[in-house]
This record gives C-alpha cells, sequence and structure tokens, in this order.
C-alpha cells in the first residue's frame, strides 16, 4: 500500500472515530436494580429516564445551575463538540488532500487533535452533572476522541518520503518506549490512582481526571467540580497536559518507527510532557482532605520524566541518522569530474595524453608556392569568428589549390592526381 493511500485511511478513521466521539454519551448512569431510572448524557445534553411507576424521560442540561464552574463544564463540553466537529472535517481534507505537500495541512491536524484530545480530558476532569438517577460511570466519549486523535496525528506524522534509517528492531523498540512511557502515565490519569482513601464499606481514589468511589462492589465516578477552586483548576490543567503529552508522543512514535526525521516531533513531545510534568508536580503540591498520595502518582511523575528524556534523546540522536540517511548532509555545489573507470587500477594502461596537430611539412623546393593564398578583405562592419583560413600550397604543375591527405600525411593535387 502507497504512502498517501496509509495516510488517506488513517485519515479516515480518525473522522470516523471524531465525529462518533461528538454523539456518544459520555456519561452514563444506570441504577442496579434496573427499577428506578437510567440515563445518557452527550456533550451537549442528555436524556434521562425512571421507571417507577412508569417509564418517564426528561431532557438534560449541562449548564446546571448558575456559577463559574457550572458554566466552565458547559463551556468546555461545548468547546469539546465543536471541535471534534471541526478536526474531524480537517482530517477528511488532509486525507482527500492528495499527492502533493501541504505545509500547513499537517501541522494544523496535529494541533487541532492535540487541542481537541486536551478539551476532551478538561471536560471530564470538571464535570458537573446534574442529578441522575443511579450510580453515574464515564463513557466512551474520552476514549474515541484520544483514539482519533491519535489515528490524526499519526497521519499527519506519516513522512512522505522514503525513511528507513536505522535497524528497524532498534527503531521499533524507541519508538516503543515513547508509547510506552506515555501510556503508562494515561493509566495513571485514567484510573484515577493518584490519592488513595478508605471508606467504611469500600475505597475512594482520586487523579487529576476525577473521583472514582467504590461501595460494596458498585463503582461510581465523577468529575472534579466539588474540588476548591485552585485545586480544582490545577486538576483540570494536569488532565489536559496529560492529554496532549499522550498525543504528541503518538506522533513522535510514528515517525521513529518509520526511520523518517523526527527533530520538531521529539521537542514537541518534550514541551508537551514537560508541562504536563510541571501541573502534575503542581497538582500533587495541592493536599487533598483525607487522602493520601498513592503510587500512582509517582508512577505518574517516573513516566512523564522517562518520556521527556526519551523525546531529548530522540532529538538529538535518531533525527542524525535519518538526515544523514536521506543524504541532508551531502554539501552542496559543482559536481566533480571522476577518473575514468580503472584508471587507478593496478596494471592498469594510462590513457596517453591527446597529441597536439602538427603542421604539414614543408619542402624547400617548393617554398613558393607554399605560401598561403593572400587573404581576401571582407566587407567593412562584416564580423569573423576570429579563425584564419587554413595555408594550403598550391601545386607546382597545374599552379591548382592542394587538398590535405590525412591517411598519406601529405598534400594532394586532385587534377595531378600526386602529392607534394
Amino acid at each position: 500500500m502507497s504512502r498517501r493511500a496509509v495516510r488517506a485511511v488513517l485519515c479516515a478513521a480518525a473522522a470516523i472515530a471524531l465525529i462518533l466521539a461528538a454523539v456518544t454519551p459520555w456519561w452514563r448512569s444506570a441504577d442496579p436494580d434496573d427499577d428506578v431510572g437510567r440515563a445518557n448524557v452527550t456533550l451537549i445534553g442528555g436524556e434521562a429516564c425512571t421507571g417507577a411507576p412508569r417509564v418517564t424521560c426528561q431532557a438534560l442540561s449541562l449548564a446546571g445551575r448558575p456559577g463559574l464552574r457550572d458554566d466552565a463544564f458547559a463551556w468546555s463540553s461545548r468547546v469539546t463538540f465543536g471541535g471534534a466537529l471541526v478536526v474531524g472535517a480537517l482530517a477528511l481534507a488532509l486525507a482527500f488532500a492528495g499527492g502533493r505537500p501541504r505545509p500547513l495541512l499537517g501541522p494544523a491536524a496535529a494541533a487541532g487533535a492535540a487541542a481537541v484530545a486536551a478539551s476532551g480530558a478538561t471536560t471530564v476532569a470538571i464535570a458537573s452533572l446534574p442529578r441522575l438517577p443511579g450510580i453515574p460511570t464515564t463513557g466512551a466519549g474520552l476514549e474515541l476522541t484520544l483514539v482519533g486523535a491519535g489515528l490524526l496525528v499519526a497521519a499527519a506524522a506519516w513522512p512522505r518520503e522514503a525513511g528507513g534509517a536505522g535497524r528497524r528492531a532498534r527503531r521499533w523498540a524507541w519508538a516503543g518506549a515513547v508509547v510506552g512511557a506515555a501510556m503508562v502515565h494515561w493509566i495513571t490519569l485514567a484510573s484515577r490512582s493518584w490519592w488513595h482513601a478508605a471508606t467504611e464499606f469500600g475505597t475512594r481514589t482520586r487523579s487529576p481526571l476525577g473521583i472514582e468511589v467504590c461501595d460494596l462492589g458498585r463503582c461510581g465516578q465523577s468529575g472534579n467540580g466539588a474540588a476548591p477552586l485552585g485545586q480544582w483548576a490545577l486538576l483540570a490543567l494536569a488532565a489536559a497536559a496529560g492529554a496532549a503529552a499522550l498525543i504528541a508522543a503518538l506522533g513522535l512514535a510514528t515517525r521513529l518507527a518509520l526511520g523518517a526525521p523526527a527533530r520538531r516531533w521529539a521537542w514537541a513531545a518534550a514541551i508537551a510532557a514537560g508541562g504536563a510534568l510541571a501541573t502534575a508536580g503542581a497538582a500533587l503540591a495541592v493536599p487533598v482532605a483525607g487522602a493520601h498520595v498513592a503510587a500512582g502518582a509517582w508512577i505518574e511523575l517516573a513516566a512523564l520524566a522517562a518520556s521527556i528524556a526519551l523525546a531529548v534523546i530522540a532529538a538529538r540522536t535518531a533525527t542524525d541518522a535519518a538526515a544523514t540517511a536521506t543524504g541532508a548532509s551531502i554539501p552542496r555545489g559543482p559536481r566533480p569530474v571522476l577518473a575514468p573507470l580503472g584508471a587507478g587500477a593496478a596494471g592498469a594502461p594510462t590513457p596517453a595524453p591527446p597529441r597536439a596537430p602538427t603542421a604539414p611539412p614543408a619542402i624547400a623546393a617548393y617554398a613558393p608556392a607554399l605560401s598561403p593564398a593572400p587573404r581576401v578583405p571582407g566587407p567593412a562592419g562584416a564580423t569573423t569568428s576570429g579563425l584564419g583560413p587554413r595555408p594550403s600550397p598550391y601545386c607546382p604543375t597545374c599552379r591548382g589549390a592542394t587538398l590535405w591527405h590525412g591517411k598519406r600525411a601529405a598534400w594532394w593535387c586532385s587534377a595531378c592526381k600526386h602529392t607534394l
């Protein structure tokens, strides 16, 4: 399959995933007894249905009560919804862009993918859902957003030129290490394992992505909408930076796996991981009441530090090897004049230098006849080529013009049929 076809398939899959993420429920709620009610909430609203005494459904709005947090959650949901649709359309445009290079479309698609992933993580982190029947849990909306953003950034990072610098096993191992470090720090976010607290009949865990409460084997998930304002803002920033770092790492891994120059992608991944590390450290510095820092927080910091180190090393080593393999280090200039094949081989005959043309032999007896013919002056203003007429002697017998005979190496008179 050609590179253009691979990029088109990746872009089409990314567009489908992002459009599904915009309309898929991001939160679900169901009662364990199945006789009270259920609810599905998307980015622009939802529907809650109750079954006692009969099934009745009502629409839900994400605006909620007037206030900073409810308004921020509502606007974040709308921005994520619009961003998913816009980036999905951009993915389709990138799929049908053709084989000609588009210097702005690829970076715009990569930036849009990182932005929509960060917006989706922020929406889940600051979720302030209306009152729902049953136990709320997160749906597949965020996962579809991350999948679509990852496919789009892989298509944007897919090289147009032939890559393959270095050994394939080493390239894939390096790309796997980058993806592994990014996935480890995202799993600690998604599993909500930064803080841990014990309850009467279960546990309560927390991360910048939200809170998870498990009681008697039943687990529910919610956002950080009830956190103090300063901590609420730090947790939102940490979730957004973590999603952006994951998307940037996927783009870098694509370039490394294919052996393409990845200097810009490496520095972008290093900056994104550095921002995620800084926001994670700031969020961990604020204590959480009734909970202690769990092992997931330290795993998160170690994974982010490993991501930064891998990206910096890739920017300094893997890029230079790829550039050398593609010929970028060859100096430009005039083409050198190469020696003939076999000229420097042992025992090969050395070609003789070209011989300068020799003048025909002079004949003393016919010295007056060997004088050049008088030159007829041309008209005034006429230009000549700079080459004078070749002197040819006259035949002493018929006083006719003679010609130089190459094989006989003498002057030849065509009228008398003899040489001078």
